[in-house]
């Protein structure tokens, strides 16, 4: 619900960091905030450590990578497993000629999951 409401933040604001850490968030709450960043030009910055991301949230969240400005990614302690990371992968380094969107993407730690 929280998160819903700071996706319509992130549409209008022009925020560079945004540090979300250690709030139970779910997949759920990632889907909200993957909708708002593929409509934020300035978010470059993204904290999601210790939340309950998990595997599906992390696959939402990546499908709104090519659309983003975002280029540090916070992952760690959010129970991704290889299989979520892999799927991640899939958006970052695009191997079909149809999905040519430039991600950003400098860095992403995956500490502390099952990866």
């Amino acid at each position: 619900k929280h998160c819903k409401y700071l996706s319509g933040a992130l549409i209008i604001n022009s925020i560079k960091t945004l540090r979300l850490d250690c709030n139970k968030i779910s997949c759920d709450g990632v889907k909200h905030i993957g909708t708002a960043l593929a409509t934020n030009s300035s978010l470059e910055e993204l904290d999601l450590s210790a939340n309950r991301v998990g595997d599906a949230g992390i696959v939402a969240l990546a499908m709104t990578l090519p659309l983003c400005s975002l280029r540090k990614l916070f992952l760690q302690e959010n129970s991704i497993t290889t299989l979520g990371a892999l799927r991640m992968e899939r958006y970052i380094f695009p191997m079909a000629p149809e999905r040519t969107a430039e991600v950003r993407i400098e860095a992403i730690t995956l500490q502390q999951n099952q990866v």
